[in-house]
């Protein structure tokens, strides 16, 4: 695949300065890379790339549960703790491609988005942990 640079929205553009001005400091040598990335691949690759990584956490997550099941031997264990590291791997892709997507989309409106979403599951958590324990006593 040939890949040019193309020229970034300037939503997304905006959006990375945004998200710049608010990082810590330990996180800038990062955001700038996806920005970078995102301006030299282009929206519809970076995009797909996220699909891409998203299927081979979900694959990792499968074999785990999968080899799980042979966790006695010690040929089991060490397919156990392959599955994990590999799961690992996995994830540290999802967040790469997520924090460019923060970056794309708006990092603090989904910020804000996910604190509610968070609110929201806590009093739903909350309330039945509450109708479980009720129903023990």
């Amino acid at each position: 695949m040939k890949t040019q640079k193309v020229n970034m929205k300037k939503e997304y553009e905006d959006n990375f300065k945004k998200a710049l001005a608010n990082c810590e400091p330990k996180d800038k040598k990062r955001f700038t890379f996806f920005r970078d990335a995102l301006a030299f691949y282009g929206e519809e690759n970076e995009i797909k790339m996220t699909l891409e990584e998203m299927s081979e956490l979900m694959k990792a997550l499968l074999k785990y549960i999968r080899v799980a099941e042979y966790g006695l031997t010690d040929e089991g264990r060490a397919k156990i703790e392959k599955s994990k590291q590999d799961i690992k791997e996995e994830i540290a892709d999802i967040y790469c491609t997520v924090d460019q997507l923060k970056i794309m989309f708006g990092a603090d409106e989904i910020d804000k988005i996910v604190d509610e979403k968070i609110e929201r599951a806590t009093k739903i958590l909350e309330e039945l942990k509450a109708k479980k324990g009720g129903g023990n006593a």
